[in-house]
């Protein structure tokens, strides 16, 4: 089994609503996404290609290209708009609602990647750090990033041979974050 670690923000308020997104414009954009390379983090049980659940980086997509590829649709540009704003990921999901898909902005940073990695080394991780998978799901960056600072808690991960996982975490806690304050969690 794995655990996967990433960032998210949950506090940040978000102006813009969910809204759907016909096939022409889904396609569009996933033609765009498939053209130019721009990974997608796919739900489980999608394929590439043909994905109904996934998200992308809106930063890896101009906003001129959304406005082409949204011509009319200011609803979807302010989306767009606003996930590139916050450094979030778009999320694009076909829902049981009447619409074809729906587009909103994800709670995912898409500026930091997540970290995937067995559930026995990310145990090892969260021991590391003084945390409990069972009492807790998140930590905030600021938290974080003064626990990696301690002496100690780098020698924990020294001890375990978990150097790698540290050096991660620590850049993921170097990564300027604006006004908000992003949460490390982990599933």
């Amino acid at each position: 089994m794995l655990t996967i670690f990433r960032i998210v923000d949950t506090a940040t308020p978000i102006k813009s609503k969910p809204a759907s997104l016909g096939a022409r414009h889904l396609a569009a954009i996933y033609n765009h996404i498939l053209d130019t390379g721009v990974p997608t983090e796919l739900e489980a049980g999608e394929v590439e290609g043909i994905a109904m659940n996934f998200e992308f980086n809106a930063n890896s997509v101009s906003l001129a290209k959304f406005a082409q590829i949204f011509v009319g649709r200011d609803d979807l540009l302010a989306i767009a708009e606003e996930a590139q704003f916050h450094g979030r990921s778009l999320r694009i999901s076909k829902g049981a609602s009447d619409h074809f898909a729906s587009l909103c902005v994800s709670e995912h940073i898409a500026l930091s990647p997540e970290i995937t990695m067995s559930k026995d080394r990310a145990d090892s991780v969260l021991k590391c750090l003084g945390l409990d998978r069972e009492t807790s799901g998140t930590i905030c960056i600021t938290r974080l990033r003064e626990m990696l600072s301690q002496t100690a808690t780098r020698q924990r991960f020294s001890e375990l041979g978990l150097d790698a996982a540290y050096d991660y975490l620590a850049s993921y806690c170097a990564i300027e974050h604006g006004n908000t304050d992003p949460m490390l969690a982990w599933v």
